[in-house]
């Protein structure tokens, strides 16, 4: 699984001179949580609509204090739930006078479009991002995949929308280990939905996170040929 197979390619983007506002509208009829920034067809950045909301927050409250009202809050955050008398003027001026290059992120994180899916997820969780720009092996924009795409690829790989039942196994870090729990599920004719290892967290031993039908029968099977259930749980 490729990021290319991931990644949404017609992607909407904005430039660098675009309002606040324009970016905010761009937000909420797409339902993006960040916008590629493009100028000359070159990627320059990333603006995202937490970026710009905290930002906006901070500005309010600034507001507010020189207008005298004591939130007896720090700064930055205010919240528009409060009935306060602002200014409103000074709040338009702010969405519309103020750019996006203003607030974007401008050390640009990126992926080959041709990478696992699990380098990007590896990247997101890195830099603590939730929108990651796919370029081309010369560096073009050809799409985005954003941390909802992992999210649905991490869904597909637990089967989390079959029913079944969940079991955890503790299994030695011997080769061939995988394959013969398979082959046990097998000969006792019990389907396996999905199969997940993980790396090895304590030593010589791993775990291994089926997904199968008939789950009752699957654990005593299981535990009939000596392996150790940690959990299990009908999902």
């Amino acid at each position: 699984m490729f990021v290319r197979t991931r990644m949404t390619e017609n992607v909407v983007t904005i430039g660098p001179k675009r309002s606040l506002y324009e970016a905010l509208i761009l937000f909420e009829k797409n339902h993006y949580e960040g916008l590629p920034v493009l100028e000359g067809g070159v990627l320059k950045g990333i603006i995202t609509e937490r970026v710009i909301m905290r930002e906006f927050c901070a500005f309010c409250a600034k507001q507010n204090i020189t207008a005298g009202v004591d939130l007896d809050l720090p700064l930055p955050f205010s919240t528009s739930k409060l009935e306060l008398d602002v200014n409103k003027r000074r709040i338009a001026q702010f969405l519309h006078f103020r750019t996006v290059e203003e607030l974007m992120e401008k050390d640009i994180v990126t992926v080959d479009k041709e990478a696992p899916i699990e380098e990007a997820a590896e990247l997101m969780l890195k830099n603590s991002i939730n929108i990651l720009p796919a370029v081309n092996d010369i560096g073009e924009l050809k799409g985005v995949i954003t941390k909802t795409d992992i999210l649905e690829v991490f869904d597909e790989i637990f089967a989390l929308s079959e029913k079944g039942e969940r079991i955890t196994l503790a299994v030695d870090d011997d080769l061939g280990s995988l394959g013969n729990i398979t082959g046990v599920l097998k000969n006792a004719k019990i389907n396996i939905i999905s199969a997940v290892t993980t790396m090895p967290r304590y030593r010589d031993v791993y775990l291994v996170i089926l997904k199968v039908e008939e789950g009752e029968r699957a654990k005593k099977v299981l535990e009939k040929h000596q392996y150790k259930v940690l959990s299990s749980q009908y999902l």
